[in-house]
């Protein structure tokens, strides 16, 4: 029986679309949903007939890898229990998108047992189980439908033809398509490596799975940015590094302006007296703080108690990470157009606030 294709791109209403798809899922067919890195064959992982014709298509999947697809970070840990900070992490700012996680098969919990015996065998591959959450909005409509998770085996083969026995729906979209294949990850108790280079580079797993440090002040051109450069001098002598070294070091520092214009430099004082406490502002583009800046944060300094209110407003998610700088609840002055010297004493003020940072409990 041909399998039905369908261009997403062309229609104006996809929901009636999401819920055929759906439908078909439930009912034990093979659906090939739009990812950012190609058409993705599923099947409901709770029907074994469903797998069972999933796994006829394998031969069209070029090295097949299976993998479950679940909603979000927060589902990850019903299947993994204890998962560790920097995976939690990396899942949460990766997640939605081009990211596979693989884990051990002693780390999976309970959960797993739910599963039919052919999708547990049909998932397991050389004894890890592998979790993917792609970011396509059809796919998270598809997810958010389905009462329980689903199975795939890889994307299709480029040369895979109009119809792909064993498919019932290709739903076809180049929409928030992003160029090249998943990384995978190989997680390792609360460690990773990457085992499949992907859309997704080492760096920026690095960076994603670290903690990450963010400073606001309003324009993002002389408070923040001084005490991000001016932390990264004094995380990186501690942990005896350089600052360009934190990143792989697990660290990642940044800055933000509540009332920012993206790409202005650091204020001319701001960047020498830096450069006299071992730091540079040399390349500081600013940028206006968002809510998936704030997300991604673990720890957000405010400079001043309305950049505070302002960014709990932003992101009520993010409020209890979010604290003033000044560990006395007082507000960081503005050098902005003053002197050498109001920014030196500004620096200072900066550089004992922040050793008091590093020391506390809220950083570690």
């Amino acid at each position: 029986m041909a399998c039905e294709r369908i261009d997403l791109d062309a229609v104006e209403e996809s929901r009636d679309i999401v819920h055929r798809a759906v439908a078909c899922l439930v009912q034990g067919g093979v659906v090939a949903l739009p990812t950012e890195s190609g058409l993705l064959p599923v099947a409901n992982a709770l029907s074994s007939t469903a797998v069972a014709e999933l796994l006829r298509v394998a031969p069209l999947i070029p090295n097949a890898r299976p993998s479950l697809l679940i909603s979000s970070a927060e589902a990850l840990r019903d299947w993994v229990p204890s998962i560790g900070a920097r995976v939690r992490k990396l899942a949460r700012r990766a997640w939605p998108g081009p990211l596979g996680l693989i884990f051990p098969e002693s780390a999976v919990g309970a959960l797993s047992a739910r599963l039919p015996l052919t999708s547990l065998q049909a998932w397991r591959h050389e004894s890890t189980y592998r979790f993917r959450s792609p970011g396509h909005p059809f796919v998270r409509d598809v997810l958010s439908l389905l009462p329980g998770p689903i199975l795939t085996m890889g994307e299709l083969s480029k040369s895979a033809g109009q119809n792909v026995a064993g498919v019932s729906m290709i739903v076809e979209s180049s929409r928030g398509r992003r160029q090249g294949p998943t990384t995978a990850v190989l997680v390792e108790v609360d460690q990773w490596r990457i085992v499949e280079p992907g859309a997704i580079t080492e760096k920026e797993v690095a960076s994603m799975s670290g903690t990450t440090i963010l400073f606001v002040c309003t324009g993002n051109t002389c408070r923040s940015p001084m005490a991000e450069a001016l932390c990264k001098v004094l995380l990186a002598k501690r942990l005896g590094c350089e600052p360009d070294d934190l990143i792989a070091r697990g660290y990642v520092v940044l800055s933000a302006g509540v009332g920012a214009m993206n790409g202005m430099p650091a204020a001319s004082h701001a960047i020498d007296v830096v450069k006299e406490h071992g730091g540079s502002l040399d390349e500081h583009a600013s940028r206006k703080v968002s809510a998936d800046l704030l997300k991604g944060a673990d720890l957000v300094l405010a400079m001043t108690s309305d950049h505070l209110d302002t960014l709990r407003e932003l992101s009520g998610e993010a409020a209890e990470r979010t604290i003033l700088l000044d560990p006395d609840g007082d507000d960081v002055p503005d050098p902005y157009g003053s002197d050498l010297e109001s920014y030196r004493r500004t620096a200072s003020a900066l550089e004992r606030f922040l050793e008091q940072l590093l020391d506390s409990r809220e950083f570690h």
